[in-house]
């Protein structure tokens, strides 16, 4: 699914009022499809923590945590490093390691862990071009030392 936020990643939290099958409906009416392990499907609005609202989008390109392996290994910036293994990911940079998860696909990247007691996520886009992985758009802790082209090592 292309990110219909222009790039702004929006947070939508709430209570699971009822599982039918592989189907989860929240408090609110927004129902989202689990199978094998991937989300599938989405129906309804999804209402969002800023008070917004928005439509499910009618398809979506399904991701899980650490999405389809594309991303796997230790890709470098400078005297940074980005480090993919599954659904487990590490930024490193000067003094700070700061590990978590990311879960990534369709050009979408969303990464989240915790640095010094504080939880961080840092979210954007991404593109793949041979050895070259490009970040952009990025909000969050870590944005601006993730923008840019980083070479696979």
């Amino acid at each position: 699914m292309k990110n219909p936020n222009n790039g702004q990643v929006k947070t939508s939290k709430g209570t699971i009022s009822s599982i039918s099958g592989g189907t989860y409906t929240l408090s609110g009416g927004f129902s989202i499809t689990i199978s094998g392990g991937f989300m599938t499907g989405m129906s309804g609005t999804i209402s969002f923590t800023d008070g917004s609202t928005q439509a499910a989008p009618a398809s979506l390109t399904s991701v899980k945590d650490g999405g389809d392996g594309t991303l796997n290994g230790t890709w470098k910036k400078g005297g940074e490093t980005v480090t993919f293994n599954g659904s487990k990911f590490t930024y490193k940079g000067g003094d700070v390691t700061a590990p978590g998860t990311a879960t990534y696909g369709g050009g979408i990247l969303v990464t989240q862990g915790n640095y010094g007691g504080d939880n961080w996520v840092v979210a954007g886009n991404y593109s793949l071009s041979g050895s070259t992985i490009t970040f952009s758009g990025f909000k969050g802790t870590f944005a601006t030392q993730f923008s840019g082209s980083w070479v696979k090592q």
